[in-house]
């Protein structure tokens, strides 16, 4: 870049070129240095941490616990669960009103250790629990769903209630909500630990999988367009099951 003003010295001209050549070398490099910045690729913003799952967040729970601490009642037979239990009238299916209904939609197996008084102050004979299937789809470690139903049990032991487990349903080829293949290889796998939990402690379990599934899918018969829920037709081989664990405890 040069300038040529008249009426100035050759010394005034050199050093005005100088200056002029300065300023442009330096426009040069902040431009190639703008250029180079905004090529270069943007950091992506970190990944945030999945928060895990509590029972409180279940607004079902909330309210469920809420109207169980205003009851004043008695009962001989308890229903621990989640929604299968608690989408069903199990006083009106057996036909008795020694009954309780302890289920909570969406509920885990963490939120029933939390809720064990609402079970002990009826003061039952036998309780039966259900759970787990939420627990998997929260991500629960089969370890700690294990762990979970150990401590429920010990403490139905401990007040000489008679616990009664229930192994976990599968899910339909219908189920929309995960991957029914893997959820239900994850039911099968965490059955099987139930199954050696009530052998260690020596106490009931029911399953009637075998008489649900097939190719170790719920048959459409037996599950709900949601594809994990039960039908009435699944209900009354429930029903059957149940009534011959009471008919063993002479209940």
């Amino acid at each position: 870049m040069s300038v040529y003003i008249c009426g100035m010295t050759s010394a005034a001209k050199m050093k005005l070129l100088l200056v002029s050549n300065i300023v442009l070398a330096a426009v040069i490099v902040f431009l190639l240095l703008k250029n180079r910045a905004s090529a270069k690729p943007e950091t992506a913003p970190a990944a945030q941490e999945e928060k895990p799952h509590h029972y409180t967040d279940n607004g079902q729970y909330v309210e469920q616990v809420d109207f169980y601490s205003v009851f004043n009642t008695k009962a001989k037979i308890v229903f621990l669960g989640n929604s299968h239990f608690y989408r069903m009238n199990w006083d009106e299916l057996l036909g008795r009103k020694d009954v309780a209904n302890r289920g909570i939609g969406s509920d885990i197996t963490e939120g029933y250790k939390a809720r064990m008084s609402s079970v002990l102050s009826l003061q039952p004979k036998i309780c039966f629990i259900e759970g787990g299937g939420n627990d998997i789809d929260f991500k629960v470690s089969e370890d700690s769903i294990i762990r979970n139903l150990r401590e429920i049990v010990d403490t139905l032991k401990a007040h000489q209630i008679k616990p009664v487990l229930t192994a976990v349903f599968f899910a339909g080829r219908n189920y929309p909500h995960n991957d029914s293949n893997k959820y239900n290889m994850q039911v099968a796998s965490l059955n099987k630990a139930m199954h050696q939990l009530a052998e260690k402690d020596s106490i009931e379990i029911i399953d009637i999988n075998n008489q649900l599934n097939e190719e170790e899918y719920l048959k459409p018969e037996f599950v709900r367009n949601d594809g994990i829920h039960l039908t009435s037709k699944a209900y009354l081989i429930w029903k059957d099951a149940v009534e011959k664990v009471l008919k063993k405890e002479q209940l």
